[in-house]
């Protein structure tokens, strides 16, 4: 919102939210109107249905209840739809003919009712198993803008055959600012202050590509033990998908520590904080062990020499923006003694690593905020966007 608005001053928004309460509760002074997202699949179909029928001028409150007509009216007042989803059709994250369909349902329902849908930042492909290729091609090649995050997944669109324009701009999250309502200090024991905080975000997403079972778990408990030993650190375990109505990143971090024989020395972030509080946690980390993408984001932004546990594209592209391609173990063939000789390098490089990143920050910024120019270019009906 605050990137648009720099090039959109006077925009307004709405929020299709999959946790609505919460994001009212953070959004009270943000001039955001939040509506629910519709979760289940009958839901969404029916919203396909109703946007075809008011298409038709056919008034759909007759046959839906209230909150599948509410999100058909707020995408019929919209004069855009921008999905701000983060990874999407890539064969690593599974899925059959179902999940591919819902996955840009919305993009399609934008498109019923004559709007200019923008896929905003995000990483996508490669596109190898039938449906995601099948769902991916027509989905994308009906939309008006798509924003990749890197220039793999522009290729894979490319190659893919989609012609609606891609421009490459780096995740918006870059911008984020920081808050330290909540710090790391006043989170740890009195014993752990004047010692040197390492952050370790942790992932169930990795977790479900690890080609042993408990491996992932197992190998970030001995990373823990070793850099409590050898750095004389403290260590923050850092969910940062938290939905405690399925298993999610507090339970991997729980589990991490369970194996941990030093447990004094860690703590899990146990609280689901706003993303700016977990940025000003982060912020206090010498350095940082990432498996979450946006953990990752948040502490780059920042300088902080980082390490990636990847499993997709998105995570060398992302290390790349900041000259840190080779900051990286894949989940693949993760292994301890892989990771700690990473771990060594980056902590006795960490200063130099640090001035790098900082120095390559204003480009990447630059480029997101151009992203916003290229909405308003848009938005204001201009036909060639290149």
């Amino acid at each position: 919102m605050e990137t648009l608005r720099r090039s959109i001053p006077d925009a307004q928004f709405t929020l299709l939210s999959l946790s609505a309460q919460q994001d009212i509760a953070l959004s009270a002074n943000d001039d955001l109107n939040v509506v629910p997202q519709l979760e289940s699949f009958s839901s969404k179909a029916q919203l396909l249905f109703g946007a075809l029928l008011s298409r038709f001028k056919i008034d759909p409150s007759f046959l839906f209840g209230s909150q599948v007509v509410q999100a058909i009216q707020e995408y019929k007042n919209a004069d855009a739809v921008i999905d701000i989803w983060g990874i999407i059709f890539a064969d690593q994250m599974g899925g059959g003919f179902l999940r591919r369909l819902g996955e840009g349902y919305h993009l399609l329902v934008g498109k019923l009712f004559g709007k200019p849908v923008i896929k905003y930042t995000a990483d996508t492909g490669p596109f190898n198993s039938r449906w995601n290729r099948f769902f991916a091609k027509f989905f994308f090649s009906r939309i008006d803008l798509i924003f990749a995050r890197s220039e793999i997944s522009r290729n894979h669109l490319v190659e893919l055959g989609i012609k609606t324009p891609i421009y490459v701009f780096p995740d918006t999250a870059f911008l984020l600012p920081i808050s330290t309502t909540v710090k790391a200090h006043d989170l740890m024991p009195a014993s752990a202050l004047n010692r040197p905080i390492i952050g370790i975000s942790v992932s169930h997403t990795v977790e479900g590509k690890e080609p042993e079972v408990n491996l992932y778990s197992t190998i970030m408990a001995q990373i823990c033990d070793y850099l409590v030993e050898k750095h004389g650190a403290y260590i923050l375990l850092i969910p940062n998908n938290v939905f405690r109505t399925t298993y999610d990143d507090l339970d991997v971090a729980k589990k991490i520590l369970e194996r941990v024989l030093e447990k004094r020395n860690v703590l899990v972030i146990s609280e689901s904080y706003p993303a700016q509080e977990l940025k000003g946690i982060i912020s206090q980390c010498e350095i940082m062990i990432g498996a979450r993408y946006h953990s990752i984001v948040a502490s780059l932004s920042l300088g902080i020499p980082t390490i990636a546990i990847a499993w997709h594209h998105k995570y060398p592209e992302i290390l790349k923006l900041v000259g840190q391609e080779n900051c990286m173990c894949n989940v693949e063939n993760l292994s301890f003694t892989h990771l700690k000789e990473k771990i060594d390098k980056l902590w006795n490089d960490r200063n130099e690593i640090h001035m790098e990143i900082t120095t390559r920050l204003p480009s990447v910024n630059d480029s997101i905020l151009y992203g916003g120019e290229k909405v308003k270019e848009l938005l204001n009906g201009q036909k060639n966007l290149s």
